[in-house]
C-alpha cells in the first residue's frame, strides 16, 4: 500500500460530483494535457454542467453489456472464475484537494485476495482507436492509463483491466494497467498544487476560445448596471470581434454548401465511406441529418 497519507471512504451513489477532482482529471497532475481543458476541470469542480454528450450516454448504456463480454474474455484467458461487482464511489482528501473515484467494475472471486478493477471504454472514433496498442498489454492512451491509476489508488487494486469496444461485431479488446505508486503520488501532488492555486487561492485560468472557458465566464455571480467605456486601445478588440463574427457566419454558410454537395453525392444511399478516414451517414430518425466519423486530424 502507499505510504502517503490518505483515507478512502465508500459513499453512496448520490455523492455530489461538484467540488472535487474525478479520475478523468488525473492526467493534469502529470503532463497538463487531457481530452478536455483546465476550464472544463474547473467547471466540473464548481458544478457547472456541460451539454449532454451522446457518445457518453451510449457508453453508459453499454457498460454492463460490454463489461460482461470483457469478463468472459478475461476469465477464459486467465482460467479464473471471476464475477463482476459494482464499484462504489470513493472520496479522499490529499494535500487539501478533494478527490472522488468510481471504477466501472471490480473483479472478485471467493477466497481471492488480489484485487482487480475493470474499466469499460466504447469508441466509434477511428482517431481514438489509433491511440490503442496491442491487446493484453498496457499500451492504452495516457488519459486512460491515469484514470486506471485513480481506480487502483481508490480501491487498493493490484491491476486494472480495460475493456475497449469499438462498435464492431468483435468482442472487446482487453488491456492491463499495472499499479504505479510513484505515478499515483505524482498525479495527486500535481492536482493538489493546481487546487491550491485555482480553487483555494482563486488564481484565474488564462482566457481562451474553448467552450469550457465560455461556460466558466457565463457564471458571473453578480452584474452591476454600469457599462465600461471603451478607449482607443479597445478598437482592435472590437474589430477582431466583428471580423470573427463575420467569418463564423461565412464558415457556417460554406459548411451548409458542402453538406448539400454531400447530400447530392449520397443520394438515396445511407451514407458514403472514405475507407480508413471514416464515413458520412444519414441519421435514421424522422428528420434526416448528416453525421460523420471522419478523422479531423490535429
Amino acid at each position: 500500500m502507499n505510504d502517503f497519507s490518505r483515507k478512502w471512504d465508500a459513499v453512496g451513489p448520490d455523492y455530489p460530483r461538484p467540488g472535487s477532482f474525478s479520475s478523468t482529471h488525473w492526467v493534469h497532475g502529470v503532463s497538463g494535457e487531457a481530452p478536455f481543458s483546465e476550464h472544463e476541470m474547473l467547471c466540473d469542480i464548481r458544478g457547472i454542467t456541460k451539454p449532454e454528450n451522446p457518445a457518453m450516454q451510449w457508453g453508459l448504456l453499454l457498460e454492463q453489456i460490454v463489461g460482461e463480454q470483457a469478463l468472459k474474455k478475461i476469465t477464459e484467458k486467465l482460467s479464473l472464475d471471476f464475477k463482476l461487482k459494482d464499484c462504489p464511489t470513493r472520496a479522499v482528501s490529499f494535500g487539501g484537494a478533494m478527490f472522488r473515484d468510481t471504477c466501472d467494475f471490480l473483479l472478485t472471486m471467493p477466497g481471492w485476495t488480489q484485487r482487480y478493477g475493470l474499466e469499460i471504454k466504447t469508441s466509434a472514433s477511428f482517431k481514438q482507436r489509433k491511440l490503442w496498442g496491442e491487446e493484453w498489454t498496457s499500451d492504452v492512451p495516457e488519459h486512460v492509463a491515469l484514470q486506471c491509476q485513480s481506480h487502483i489508488a481508490a480501491n487498493g487494486l493490484d491491476q486494472c483491466f480495460v475493456g475497449l469496444w469499438t462498435y464492431t461485431p468483435a468482442a472487446p479488446r482487453i488491456y492491463v494497467v499495472e499499479r504505479d505508486d510513484v505515478l499515483i503520488e505524482k498525479a495527486m501532488g500535481g492536482l493538489a498544487g493546481w487546487w491550491q492555486r485555482h480553487v483555494e487561492d482563486s488564481e484565474p485560468l488564462p482566457v481562451n476560445g474553448s467552450d469550457g472557458c465560455t461556460r466558466l465566464h457565463q457564471r458571473i455571480e453578480s452584474l452591476t448596471p454600469d457599462i465600461i467605456e471603451g478607449g482607443e486601445g479597445d478598437t482592435g478588440l472590437m474589430t477582431s470581434y466583428v471580423m470573427a463574427k463575420k467569418q463564423a457566419e461565412e464558415k457556417k454558410e460554406e459548411l451548409n454548401r458542402v453538406k448539400n454537395l454531400l447530400r447530392e453525392r449520397i443520394g438515396p444511399a445511407g451514407g458514403i465511406s472514405f475507407g480508413d478516414y471514416g464515413s458520412v451517414k444519414w441519421s435514421t430518425g424522422k428528420v434526416r441529418r448528416l453525421s460523420d466519423t471522419l478523422d479531423m486530424g490535429e
